[in-house]
């Protein structure tokens, strides 16, 4: 290994280890502290009461997680060093599980704290943001293969910085490196150029859409499923892959999709037979209580508390989550926790004005023929749709999470505005420079008009015929 290849391997890993310091301590202030600091509780405690069960070798159901139960937070006092070795007395007698899907995750954790020493919450944490940082840093270098390292660059900068992807990134319920698995897997498919080596890659591809489903379940499906089916699109776009065969990288999207749907198919009949004993039964018990609730259920088929996110309108929800609910900064990053050192953000409003900025360039690529138009529009298009899709499609579930899911736009959106923008500017560089220069001088011929009382040069107006002088009079 010479010593460039060095030098960016140890570049790779300082990398690494500024994401997962990152998402382990919002050490850069990437996220609102005080909101990072109790993000989603009541979502981890579902993990925890499955370890806590587990470490008292009760006997519950196969399900993983249990129920939400809001703001009860007492397990983790239950948990904490200093309260374990009394919580064979304390653990509730009962465990109540969550029925929306297996809760795979909560198993891996339990299996984590008790049979790999990594016994508390701040380690599984720990644990849990290595991963999320690693999964960060692979699809860095999936969008650097398939596409263009500019592209690379776009997605670290929008994840690392990004304040959803840091409330998530350590959340032990969301374990969000899971989500990317499928597209991080589909570059395999992408690159493969041997029918063995096509065949391997859809296996591989297969088995990670099925731990996917066992691990996290099915909420944000058409996301995850659409961001992998993207990957050989991507590589159309950018001419790269297996020597930019078109039709093959289609075919790529549609193994993709194909192979989701047989995983899905496989882990939810697993699902359903767990519920209730009974494949059939158990997926008309999940088609009502997880599909159809968070959808486009009838809101007299449920709890009044799920009324007013039933009956709320598609594109209304979709707009909530482009501006009027956005809270916090598009990207933030400060040299410390208070950011009192030196910190740099963009504001909310810098997601409509990143959209609004980068359809106009794609519009003015169109106007002078440029080609890089379809591939600019046609990542916009994608990253637009694959948070779109599924804010609309379960705006029930979407209208009453409006807490969480803004993270859906940086899995690949946000990534693509920030390429766009940069492409955009180095592209037309001189021209762009040029029209700031004169912009500049009409500024200062205005401002030397102002302050002088002379007329610049170039605001000089000629008189009309009437101001001028009678030759014949004088």
């Amino acid at each position: 290994m010479n010593r460039q290849s060095i030098l960016k391997v140890m570049g790779l890993l300082l990398i690494y280890v500024a994401i997962t310091y990152s998402f382990v301590t919002n050490g850069f202030g990437v996220a609102p502290w005080n909101e990072w600091a109790v993000w989603e509780q009541g979502s981890e405690v579902m993990v925890m009461k499955r370890i806590e069960v587990d470490l008292v070798n009760r006997e519950t159901s196969a399900l993983g997680l249990a129920s939400y139960e809001g703001d009860e937070l007492t397990v983790l006092e239950r948990l904490a060093p200093e309260n374990i070795s009394d919580l064979r007395d304390s653990a509730p007698q009962t465990f109540t599980p969550y029925e929306s899907e297996i809760g795979g995750q909560a198993h891996f954790w339990s299996v984590i704290w008790r049979d790999l020493g990594c016994s508390s919450i701040s380690c599984l944490h720990a644990f849990n943001s290595a991963l999320s940082a690693g999964a960060v840093l692979a699809m860095y270098l999936a969008f650097s293969l398939i596409g263009a390292r500019a592209l690379g660059v776009a997605w670290l900068i929008s994840c690392s910085l990004s304040p959803w992807i840091a409330f998530g990134a350590r959340n032990l319920f969301w374990s969000p490196w899971l989500y990317f698995l499928p597209a991080i897997a589909s570059v395999g498919l992408v690159l493969a150029r041997s029918r063995r080596s096509r065949l391997i890659a859809g296996l591989i591809l297969f088995i990670v859409f099925v731990l996917k489903y066992l691990m996290t379940g099915y909420h944000e499906i058409s996301a995850f499923v659409m961001l992998a089916a993207a990957m050989p699109i991507i590589s159309i776009l950018f001419r790269r892959g297996t020597k930019f065969n078109i039709k093959l990288q289609l075919w790529n999207s549609l193994i993709v999709i194909v192979s989701s749907l047989a995983a899905f198919m496989v882990v939810v009949s697993v699902h359903a037979k767990i519920l209730t004993g009974d494949i059939p039964s158990g997926l008309v018990k999940i088609w009502t209580n997880t599909v159809l609730r968070r959808s486009y259920g009838q809101p007299e088929d449920f709890d009044a508390v799920y009324s007013e996110s039933l009956t709320a309108n598609p594109i209304h929800v979709l707009w909530r989550y482009m501006w009027p609910d956005w809270w916090t900064d598009l990207l933030s990053f400060s040299f410390n926790r208070n950011g009192n050192i030196f910190s740099v953000s963009l504001g909310s409003a810098s997601f409509m004005v990143l959209t609004v900025a980068c359809v106009a360039f794609v519009t003015i690529r169109i106007s002078r023929g440029d080609q890089k138009w379809i591939r600019d529009a046609g990542l916009m298009v994608m990253g637009f749709a694959i948070a779109a899709v599924w804010l609309m499609g379960a705006k029930a579930y979407a209208n009453n999470h409006i807490f969480i899911l803004f993270f859906l736009w940086y899995w690949l959106y946000v990534p693509v505005l920030i390429f766009v923008f940069a492409s955009f500017v180095m592209d037309y560089k001189k021209r762009l420079a040029s029209v700031f220069e004169s912009w500049q001088r009409k500024n200062l011929h205005a401002n030397l008009s102002d302050h002088s009382g002379v007329m610049a040069p170039s605001a000089f107006v000629p008189p009309t015929a009437t101001e001028l002088p009678n030759l014949k009079e004088c």
